[in-house]
């Protein structure tokens, strides 16, 4: 049987951020540091979750790709993934399938396990005999590829990550609905995540700021902030996927998130914008997110020659029409229209200033066709509309808001925050 030479594929990397424009992304071809010698040790997830727990992490079945597949793609991914668990070296025997079934593991392998952080930036493939064949770790024919870190590299790195996830997991206490783990954890990766702007900027000095190593240091870029923020949410037994898709024309991830039975968009890379961070894009709709988010395509609307030429897709993704555990229909930011513009956000001003508070986030409903474009034109917007008076006629004495407040927000968006 004709015999095909191993070709290589290099997964997307995703890069894009707020708000500076951002550089091509790095390249992504594979590592060549090595991947130990002997027999390797089989990694588990236990190696990284904290001992102590108040819900039970998501189970691998329950992941959203995996769930998603067919009975043959299945029977690769989990190939793929005592693999990856294992650090094996060499070609792999996938037995009979296609090249379309093979990129749709890898990547809902990849999509499911943000704990694999050692991978390579792709993998190599080929077909002969009949059968497929792939490899993590391969060397010869004029190919070389192996995993990021070494055997040794990942357990001394699992280790650190696991006391970190310790610290996380502080934020966790019995008795918190689904919507208020998933904040609690959002708002400790924003404080711990910087964006590595010299990474985005085509830098390949640090590899772990696109996977959970990145917790280690503190850099990100958005494929670490969402693999980061997907490793917690399962650990908190909250469901979660990751999305890629691009913003200002450059790739990005962000995350879909299930709470209470319903899906949600959040992106914690452009949350982590100011000196206390937003929420502007905690819990969207599909509506909401596609104010400044596109989306890449389905892997069904894909060609083969789509699939061979690398592009990137998500898979079956569940729509996001709900708004019951929008950040702003839970805290009462939410601005419904221009007739109501002036009350809705004097509300929320005094409501803040009344408890204490120092700002408040607000957001254009989906229904409402308004982005947010400079903070001069809102700030003009209030005086005129009179929200800071009507915020103070609802305020005692000692809590009047001052005449000047600031605003902050990302141009394109929905949402913004007002402080004093």
């Amino acid at each position: 049987a004709a015999s095909r030479a191993p070709s290589v594929v290099s997964s997307p990397t995703q890069t894009a951020r707020p708000p500076a424009d951002s550089a091509p992304p790095p390249s992504s071809s594979g590592s060549s540091s090595g991947s130990g010698q002997g027999e390797p040790a089989g990694f588990s997830i236990e190696d990284l979750y904290p001992a102590t727990r108040h819900y039970t992490p998501v189970a691998d079945a329950d992941k959203w790709y995996y769930k998603n597949l067919n009975d043959t793609q299945k029977g690769i991914y989990r190939i793929m993934d005592r693999a990856a668990r294992e650090m094996q070296e060499g070609k792999i025997p996938l037995g009979t399938c296609t090249y379309p079934d093979l990129a749709l593991a890898y990547t809902a392998l990849k999509s499911d396990h943000p704990e694999y952080f050692w991978l390579p930036a792709g993998y190599i493939y080929e077909m002969s005999g009949g059968q497929m064949y792939m490899a993590f770790s391969y060397e010869g024919e004029g190919y070389q590829l192996d995993y990021t870190y070494t055997e040794g590299e990942r357990d001394l790195l699992a280790a650190g990550l696991r006391q970190v996830l310790e610290e996380a997991a502080k934020q966790l206490s019995d008795g918190m609905s689904e919507y208020q783990r998933e904040l609690v954890l959002h708002d400790w990766l924003v404080s711990r995540l910087t964006y590595d702007e010299e990474t985005a900027a085509g830098s390949s000095a640090h590899p772990e700021a696109f996977t959970i190593a990145c917790l280690l240091d503190g850099r990100a870029v958005c494929e670490g902030y969402a693999r980061s923020f997907q490793l917690l949410l399962n650990f908190a037994g909250i469901e979660s996927t990751l999305v890629t898709g691009s913003m200002e024309d450059t790739g990005h991830m962000w995350n879909l998130v299930k709470i209470d039975g319903l899906w949600y968009h959040a992106d914690s890379t452009w949350n982590d914008s100011g000196d206390k961070g937003l929420h502007t894009y905690f819990n969207m709709t599909d509506a909401g997110i596609a104010a400044d988010h596109v989306l890449d395509p389905d892997f069904g609307e894909l060609s083969y020659d789509d699939l061979m030429d690398n592009h990137s897709f998500n898979y079956h993704l569940p729509a996001c029409t709900s708004t019951a555990a929008s950040y702003f229909a839970r805290t009462g930011g939410l601005i419904t229209g221009e007739a109501a513009f002036a009350d809705e956000v004097a509300q929320g001003l005094a409501a803040t200033a009344n408890r204490g508070g120092r700002g408040v986030e607000f957001c254009f409903a989906d229904t409402y066709d308004m982005t947010f474009t400079s903070s001069d034109g809102i700030l003009q917007w209030i005086t005129e509309a009179g929200c800071i008076r009507q915020a103070n006629d609802r305020l005692p004495a000692d809590k009047q808001l001052p005449a000047a407040i600031t605003c902050n927000g990302i141009v394109g968006s929905k949402g913004f925050l007002l402080s004093w």
